[in-house]
């Protein structure tokens, strides 16, 4: 969606008219619902849009670009949850995290993101050819935005558009570093380096043919095809990256539940619920199961649903290789469970859907202590010598 709003864009300011200017708002709004943060990228679209009119000497408008703000009002409310309820933004997730967005965060976040970029034993999903080349490139790619915006009657017209939207590039990135969890290099946060990558390879193109012209550009793309040979492709065929995204590999593996009970006539207890629902599958979050019980009860007594099943997340002592289950995932001592489906997606993680056989009926109870083997908060640092101590031992047992 940047890269279509970005090429639209170009053609608005090449064509200025009507048509060109509702295919960029609309795109836009598209792009403004993508993601949270994508909505920066409308400051460098309005900006392109009042560049245009001031050179034209009047307002291009249409019946859609009238209603577009009419558009946005979602994108508002959804604001609006996230303002009067700050549980939303995760914190909790990041301990030590006081606010989503801070300068504080800007230091370590960079760090992060240069462990992804320039990370070279394929363990990150990152091109070293884009990392190098774009790092390399970034100050000239910004010195020609600055130009191109100074004098942009000097400039071709598709050019000042694409440095307007270098400035949206710059305000992602620059936000994401503020982000309590925006560090690059973490499986689930990986993808938000996208809108940066994509801002580094048209960095690139731009510094190339200002620099050095088209015979340069031929050049950078042959290193590009070596590098996706060299790295990339290796990289891929290990899956070391993709198989530590535990969070992806198990939604597909509820798939693959939801594919072995087709009939969809069950009830699943899931924290990530609406997973569930999105398929057609009844479900409800844990905190309702355990401060509901009653209703648990009702439809189990009654055979509502064929079955009741659990989803949990349990987490491996390094030492004992004892489970414990996570907080959030537990049900309390009233529920009986039957274990139906069990799967590892990290070393020290284990998933597992069970069966509810039983659920003890009176006050609703939960367990004083966690389920298992007990386990003590270790920082990352202890983690991760847990984890490669646990690895060695594991490697150790195989036939």
């Amino acid at each position: 969606m940047i890269l279509a709003t970005l090429l639209l864009g170009m053609r608005f300011a090449e064509r200025r008219d009507e048509g060109s200017l509702e295919a960029l708002v609309l795109s836009g709004v598209l792009l403004a619902h993508t993601r949270y943060e994508s909505v920066l990228f409308l400051l460098p679209l309005a900006a392109l849009v009042l560049w245009v009119w001031w050179g034209e000497e009047r307002v291009i408008l249409g019946r859609l670009v009238v209603c577009a703000p009419l558009f946005l009002l979602p994108y508002a409310l959804h604001h609006q949850v996230f303002s009067l309820r700050e549980s939303s933004w995760e914190l909790a997730s990041r301990p030590g995290a006081e606010a989503p967005f801070s300068l504080a965060y800007w230091p370590d976040n960079a760090a992060h993101a240069l462990a992804f970029f320039f990370n070279f034993n394929g363990s990150q999903s990152n091109s070293l050819v884009i990392a190098v080349l774009g790092f390399l490139a970034a100050p000239f790619f910004a010195l020609w935005t600055i130009k191109t915006l100074r004098k942009p009657a000097a400039a071709p017209r598709g050019e000042v558009a694409l440095a307007w939207f270098a400035v949206g590039f710059a305000l992602h990135t620059a936000l994401m570093l503020c982000y309590f969890w925006g560090k690059f290099d973490d499986p689930v946060i990986r993808r938000l380096s996208l809108p940066l990558n994509v801002a580094l390879v048209i960095g690139v193109v731009v510094a190339v043919r200002e620099l050095a012209g088209l015979r340069a550009l031929r050049v950078a793309a042959g290193l590009a095809v070596v590098g996706l040979f060299a790295h990339s492709l290796p990289a891929m065929a290990r899956h070391e990256y993709s198989m530590e995204y535990y969070v992806g590999r198990e939604t597909a593996w509820r798939r693959e539940f939801i594919a072995a009970h087709p009939e969809r006539d069950y009830l699943v207890i899931d924290n990530n619920s609406i997973f569930w629902v999105a398929h057609l599958v009844s479900a409800t979050p844990v905190l309702q199961a355990t401060s509901h019980k009653e209703n648990v009860i009702f439809h189990h007594r009654n055979r509502s649903f064929s079955a009741i099943y659990v989803f949990q997340r349990f987490e491996v002592n390094p030492d004992t290789g004892g489970l414990t289950v996570q907080p959030d995932d537990d049900l309390g001592p009233d529920y009986q469970l039957e274990t139906v489906w069990q799967r590892r997606f990290s070393l020290l993680h284990v998933s597992r859907i069970s069966r509810v056989v039983a659920v003890k009926d009176g006050p609703n109870q939960t367990a004083a202590t966690p389920r298992g083997a007990e386990t003590t908060k270790l920082s990352p640092a202890e983690l991760e010598k847990a984890r490669q101590k646990y690895f060695e031992a594991f490697i150790k047992k195989l036939p």
